[in-house]
């Protein structure tokens, strides 16, 4: 998988401590890129006693190869690193009802999923998330536990 950061433990994108992966947004000119295996970011999240979530931060467009390989490392984590219990987290600025398709492919594998919909926007004030147990940077912006 091609990212633009890992954070092994992040506090600023759930209530509890996480593992994050950020996402190229897209942009042909963003860099610093590089590779990074599935096995490793499981890894990562896995033995690491402090994260409670794997997050996967992708605010680029959810193509058809973006949106396949988190739901191929979706896949790694709960089948070969049998982590059914593990929380998994996607943030997307999409509205829900834009990516009912996708939902569908993440609710296929067993196991707690939240997604955070919504795009940043400065005309609505920030907000409290109670499914995140953050603060999100408008209010048009919200978390749900889809399984």
């Amino acid at each position: 998988m091609l990212i633009k950061e890992l954070i092994v433990e992040d506090f600023n994108s759930y209530m509890y401590p996480t593992t994050t992966v950020r996402l190229p947004s897209g942009d042909p000119d963003e860099v610093p890129l590089f590779p990074m295996p599935d096995n490793g970011i499981i890894e990562l999240f896995v033995y690491n006693n402090k994260t409670k979530a794997l997050v996967i931060k992708n605010f680029a467009p959810l193509n058809s190869s973006s949106f396949d390989e988190i739901i191929e490392l979706l896949r790694k984590l709960r089948v070969e690193y049998k982590q059914k219990d593990s929380l998994f987290i996607l943030y997307t600025d999409y509205d829900k009802k834009d990516i009912e398709d996708k939902l569908l492919a993440l609710r296929s594998y067993v196991g707690p999923v939240i997604v955070k919909f919504g795009q940043y926007d400065p005309t609505y004030p920030p907000k409290m998330d109670s499914v995140l147990g953050i603060m999100l940077s408008s209010s048009n912006q919200y978390a749900e536990r889809i399984c």
